[in-house]
């Protein structure tokens, strides 16, 4: 292996250098033997084959084991590794996505020696380690301008003295690093859920920097030939701005998924995965957290689900046993057979088609296994998976290193190295790295592994509050990092509980109970809804508090909060699932498709429902024990008569969802005349409930299809009367209509309920001011009575059920239009309708100059009239004057006339958030606009107000970030990207405010992006002298008078210095 490592010269020839170091000339009978020898050596010492390496099986062997040749590693630094801690598109990316990145998609592995790229395709997780430590090693040398030593990052002595000699032969364009955002994506998951949804495209919450909270967010799914977008939003989870959870259904086979998150449609970051095609048609996925195993040549031998197609016969090497068959999926996975093995003594796994072999994979050990592990301390949550930190109440846990057995247990030991730090503040603050031999008195070792408990007082103690971080490094491969929250005391209750909408199908608010240690505080935040916390009591052991999650609210964020005497607080975020029942309707869309989970009742058409090719109702019931609870979905119809049941396609037990195939349905609601028909959700058997559960979950409508609407006013008296006449295709009951105007749209639409013996005529009265003259849009529906009414929206033009239709001609409203400007003068209300008539007729050049003199004296409007002049603007075509509208409707004096009318009631927090959404993303906005907009409650509208005043210099901008993050509203890392943006100003302005622990705090890190590595001097700080390096002790001002810290380049102080403090600790003292 010493030859592969030092001998390799790219030519090829490695034996005849073997024979030279042993001083003998070797036949190919030798080199075979020699061979032979090094497998019979791995294997005895479990050390890993490769047997999916190919190539030249004993050279290429060595040569993987031996990792990159010493001849390799130039290419290996300057082609890889440098551009991934240089370039902002690696930033974020794990070491095994970066591997995939350079393996499969870089242009560099083309310039790339074989062996490196062998050893990263082949190596496992030993290669996934040692990419880590080269790039920490990397990073090490960007930051301090030094290459930390080979025991220091774990690496070999000849790849970290061959990256010292590389990088300081480099221009200055290889130690620059790219000025961008940073992003932390994760990685998408392909999940297989048998029991539920099939296979299922995860798409977790990505953490959004401050200043792109403005941008438009989607999410691109290429499935085979077809792209598909799924939108998200951005919001607040705890320190970070997040976009929105999302699942889509991948219902039919693919042979590759591509997935792309897009900021403004450009691409952020896109994550492949290999679906299944002729050449490869077996899927392998983790039984217990259902994720995909993602692999090339071989799988893990392990527990492994597998999933292929139904036709083929699955054939197991060595000893095997099967667990369990699942149920058939949904869709386009229907012809495809699941199971689940124990694969952990097999050897190979074979597809047979007809007796011919179309697929055989090796398995190879489980590396996963060898990996240290937390175990033990008492979990908050602990039958509850989840991709966030666990969260530990009291003391902390132990971590688990298992043992190879292959040295004696001091030599081991001592090959691990432990570093254990706190993520923000913390108790205790702690950064220790140390070796386990040096911890032996506080293992407790076993045969199999040792344990380490967290507890040491030289690493956390026994109580310890805050977030942390465990790494472990040992041998190449098995290295872990572990993160984990702990609080000393926390009691939850409530969260429990199965949370059921009421009877009309509308969810119903949560209420939790927390109980924290004395003096701990608690903040609370809820997805997808309101969330408030009420203290209840304060006793002298413990605090407790209520907590009241929205009905929509299905995960609260909860933080801990503990004040410490410097001013600053411990956090300590906490996840906690709301349990509700919730249904979502599946297969409305052809190829990948988000899910709308709901507690509500779904409004579909019948003909929508009936168009879909396979429609399916999935019903999610989070209980743990779920085997005697009992599902059936009636349909009923308008008189609440039963017409069909049927049961869960699947039967209860472990699955996670219950699925209910609604093309069952369709003969029964084909047959039916009724208006609308309603599916009804029936359990039985609930912890708690000795009666049946009936909720309504879809209800369905017949469309209204009329024509020949007609609307004529008449007077009866002193009466105004409209007769309304339509030709109806099949009379229905429940029927609604709807008057939406045209003409204008700032009115309130006018809705009446039509008699059911009304057939095709219908006179009504008008109430004063209702439908004014004009042009109006009519919405023919039907309305199911059980269904909540909800805020309902325009129709689009041409929609079945719709028509429009004119009370007076244009040319009779234009007319009198003009009389009454001629009455009163110029009026902005008449003026915007006269536009919208000339638009509507036709006539865009005399609507301009109307919405002209709109645009010029927009104060007079109100701002639903501002807003429909905005959109008839857009509707137009007009990008010019719609862009300086934004800008005029952004004015200081309006945001504070906006934001007066919100408070007091004249204007909806709905036509308040659409005002909002109308922020121009320019840098044109007035500085008393921004400041203005700081007050705002809308997150994304601040964080724009505070960008362009910190790029203008105004330092309100800056004291808005000190005080979000004091709060906690804001992460450091958004802070410094937002001050970033005019960074030597922020430094400049933070200096001034060094009494505050945030700015100072802040002030290190961005000094350090302008070139100062040593912003802040203070105790434990080393110097250069004249005398030479030494360590400051303390700080004194000129009067000796002691200060804890001051900002490089200040010389009013005074410096108590240790030389050689490691020596004989020399006291030396410098008067700046």
């Amino acid at each position: 292996m010493t030859q592969g490592i030092y001998g390799y010269d790219g030519l090829g020839g490695y034996w005849p250098g073997v024979g030279q170091a042993l001083g003998r000339s070797l036949n190919a009978n030798w080199c075979s033997e020699l061979g032979r020898v090094f497998e019979r050596t791995l294997d005895a010492l479990e050390l890993p084959l490769f047997p999916d390496l190919g190539g030249r099986r004993f050279v290429d062997l060595i040569l993987c084991h031996g990792g990159i040749p010493y001849y390799c590693l130039a290419d290996f630094f300057a082609n890889m590794l440098q551009p991934a801690v240089t370039r902002a598109y690696y930033a974020g990316m794990s070491a095994e996505e970066l591997i995939d990145e350079w393996l499969w998609h870089a242009s560099s592995r083309y310039f790339t020696d074989k062996p490196v790229l062998r050893f990263l395709e082949f190596g496992g997780d030993v290669a996934k380690d040692f990419v880590e430590r080269c790039r920490g090693m990397a990073l090490e040398y960007l930051d301090s301008g030094i290459v930390p030593d080979a025991e220091e990052v774990g690496l070999p002595e000849r790849v970290v003295g061959a990256y010292r000699q590389w990088i300081t032969e480099q221009s200055a364009d290889q130690v620059r690093r790219e000025s961008a955002d940073r992003w932390r994506l994760r990685k998408p998951e392909v999940l297989v859920d048998p029991w539920g949804e099939g296979v299922i495209l995860d798409l977790p919450p990505q953490q959004v920097p401050a200043t792109m909270v403005h941008a438009d967010f989607a999410w691109q799914v290429m499935a085979g030939e077809e792209t598909y977008t799924v939108p998200v939003r951005v919001r607040r989870t705890g320190f970070d701005l997040k976009t929105n959870a999302e699942s889509v259904s991948l219902s039919q086979p693919a042979a590759m998924y591509q997935v792309s998150l897009l900021a403004d449609d450009q691409v952020k970051r896109t994550w492949r995965y290999h679906g299944v095609d002729d050449e490869r048609p077996l899927l392998a996925f983790d039984p217990d957290r259902c994720t995909l195993v993602s692999w090339q040549h071989s799988l893990p031998a392990r527990r492994l689900g597998v999933l292929y197609p139904a036709r083929f016969e699955l054939q197991v090497e060595g000893e095997a046993k099967p667990l369990e068959g699942l149920p058939r999926l949904p869709w386009g996975w229907a012809d495809f057979c699941g199971q689940i093995w124990d694969l952990s003594h097999a050897t190979r796994l074979t597809l047979l088609r007809d007796g011919e072999k179309v697929l055989t994979v090796a398995l190879r050990p489980d590396e996963s296994a060898q990996r240290p592990h937390l175990v033990g301390g008492q979990l908050l949550s602990p039958d509850a998976p989840t991709v966030r930190a666990p969260v530990y109440v009291g003391p902390p846990p132990g971590v688990r290193i298992p043992l190879t057995g292959r040295r004696d247990l001091e030599e081991e030991l001592a090959r691990w190295r432990l570093t254990v730090r706190s993520k923000w503040s913390a108790i205790p603050e702690v950064r220790a790295t140390t070796t386990l031999a040096d911890l032996r008195s506080g293992l407790t070792a076993s045969e199999k592994h040792v344990d380490l408990p967290l507890s040491l007082p030289s690493l956390l103690g026994e109580a310890p509050c805050g977030s942390f971080v465990v790494r472990l490094r040992g041998p190449l491969g098995r290295d872990a990092e572990l993160l984990l929250r702990v609080v000393p005391h926390l009691r939850l209750s409530g969260h429990e509980t199965l949370h059921l909408p009421d009877a009309q199908g509308n969810p119903q608010p949560a209420a939790l109970r927390v109980e924290t240690s004395p003096g701990d505080d608690l903040e609370c935040q809820g997805e997808g809804g309101e969330c408030r916390v009420r203290a209840v009591e304060r006793l002298a052991d413990n605090w407790e508090y209520e907590v009241e999650a929205g009905p929509d609210v299905t995960r609260v964020e909860l933080t801990i909060v503990r004040p410490l005497p410097s001013g600053d607080a411990v956090r300590v975020p906490i996840s906690v699932p709301i349990r509700r029942l919730r249904w979502a309707l599946a297969g409305e869309q052809v190829g990948p498709s988000r899910r709308e989970w709901t507690g509500r009742v779904f409004k579909r058409s019948v003909d929508a429902l009936l168009q879909i090719q396979s429609p399916h109702l999935l019903v999610t019931l989070p209980l743990a024990e779920a085997d005697q609870i009992g599902l059936e979905l009636r349909l009923l119809d308008v008189d609440n008569a039963e017409l069909q049941v049927e049961d869960a396609a699947s039967q209860p037990g472990r699955q996670r969802l219950y699925r209910f195939d609604l093309s069952a349905f369709r003969g029964t609601i084909m047959a039916s005349r009724s208006p609308f028909l309603r599916l009804e959700l029936n359990v039985w058997n609930l912890p708690g409930r000795d009666d049946t559960l009936r909720l309504p979950v879809l209800s369905l409508t017949r469309t209204l299809l009329v024509d020949h609407v007609e609307l004529e006013p008449h007077r009866v008296g002193d009466r105004a009367v409209l007769e309304l006449r339509w030709r109806e295709r099949i009379p229905l009951t429940n029927r609604h209509v709807r008057f939406w105007p045209l003409w204008r749209p700032w009115d309130p639409v006018f809705e009446q309920s039509i008699p059911d013996g009304a057939e095709g005529t219908w006179t009504f009265d008008v109430p004063p001011g209702a439908l004014r003259s004009g042009k109006y849009r009519v919405e023919f529906l039907v309305v199911d009575p059980w269904v909540s009414l909800v805020a309902p929206q325009r129709p689009p033009k041409g929609t079945p059920g719709t028509a429009d239709v004119e009370l007076i001609s244009p040319d009779r409203q234009l007319q009198y239009l003009n009389a009454r400007l001629q009455d009163r003068g110029q009026c902005f209300e008449l003026l915007l309708e006269r536009a919208f008539v000339c638009y509507d007729a036709g006539d865009p050049q005399k609507a301009r100059a109307d919405w002209q003199w709109c645009f010029e004296h927009l104060d007079d409007g109100t701002i639903p009239q501002i807003l429909a002049l905005v959109e008839l603007v857009q509707a137009a075509g007009d990008p010019a004057t719609c862009r300086a509208l934004q800008l005029k409707m952004f004015a200081a004096r309006r945001i504070e006339r906006l934001r007066r009318a919100h408070r007091q009631g004249e204007v909806s927090a709905e036509y308040f958030q659409r005002y909002l959404d109308y922020l121009p993303r320019s840098g044109l906005l007035h500085k008393a606009t921004c400041r203005q907009l700081l007050s705002v409650d809308d997150e994304t509208v601040r964080l724009h107000a505070v960008q362009q005043l910190i790029r203008r210099k105004d330092a309100l901008g800056v004291d808005a970030v000190l005080a979000w993050v004091e709060a906690a509203t804001l992460s450091d890392a958004d802070a410094i990207a937002i001050l970033r943006l005019n960074a030597q100003f922020s430094v400049d302005y933070l200096e001034e405010r060094l009494d505050n622990p945030v700015a100072l705090r802040l002030l290190e890190v961005l000094s350090l992006e302008l070139g100062d590595r040593t912003p802040i001097v203070r105790p434990g700080t080393w110097v250069y002298t004249d005398a030479g390096w030494g360590r400051i002790e303390r700080i004194g001002d000129p009067t000796g008078k002691p200060v804890r810290q001051f900002i490089s380049g200040q010389t009013e102080y005074r410096l108590y210095v240790t030389l050689r403090p490691t020596v004989d600790s020399e006291p030396i003292e410098v008067d700046l």
